[in-house]
């Protein structure tokens, strides 16, 4: 007897609708008719007001100080790692190794790490932004989550994985900052930023560690 997971990874279990599916369609569409509802019938109105709900909550969520410097934080940090400071590093230690300088090991081993915190910072540059927006967003509808406890409100767990993120952030930020001289004002500037934006949301969301992500926290 196929188990349930096997039917959860079988393509035509979920290409090919079953005789239950189609009856429970058919069956639901009879109940909502008797009851004089038409599960198709949406309005313009209804479509127009729903479309301007979202981007007024949208609009909200962007001009909220947490997004704002959110944004702030991933622009000037774009701005800078497309700068000529990381470059000129990475020419620095290979001419190092060339004059003598340094072993080979030594110069892979600081490059390879550079490439690390690079990596790190990329991939959290827009994240952070987005689940910022998206924690706040979730967090303005307080009559959907005021039954659920902490651990269960999603935008408790964006708030969460968001601070994980910057988190990291920091610390890859922190390793650059003492491998590329020269450039400490426009490191430390967006250090401090990244930790006011931490303590933002640790204000904003006190329960947000509380939150229990299946499968991490469990």
């Amino acid at each position: 007897m196929p188990t349930e997971a096997g039917d959860m990874n079988n393509e035509i279990f979920w290409k090919t609708p079953s005789d239950q599916f189609v009856k429970a369609e058919k069956m639901l569409h009879e109940m909502a008719k008797a009851h004089g509802l038409d599960l198709n019938a949406i309005t313009p109105e209804e479509w127009e007001q729903t479309g301007r709900e979202i981007r007024e909550r949208e609009e909200q969520s962007e001009q909220h100080p947490i997004s704002m410097l959110a944004t702030r934080y991933s622009k000037t940090a774009h701005t800078w790692l497309r700068s000529h400071a990381l470059r000129q590093k990475a020419d620095d230690a290979i001419q190092a190794i060339e004059l003598g300088i340094r072993s080979i090991d030594e110069g892979e081993q600081e490059v390879i790490q550079m490439k690390e915190c690079l990596d790190i910072m990329q991939w959290y540059l827009h994240f952070i932004p987005v689940k910022c927006m998206r924690a706040v967003s979730e967090a303005h509808e307080d009559d959907f989550w005021e039954e659920l406890p902490p651990s269960e409100r999603s935008y408790n767990g964006t708030a969460k994985i968001t601070l994980i993120a910057i988190e990291r952030s920091i610390k890859a930020w922190t390793l650059l900052l003492d491998m590329i001289p020269g450039e400490e004002d426009a490191l430390i500037g967006l250090l401090a930023t990244l930790q006011r934006l931490q303590r933002m949301l640790e204000e904003a969301f006190p329960d947000a560690q509380r939150f229990i992500r299946p499968g991490f926290d469990e």
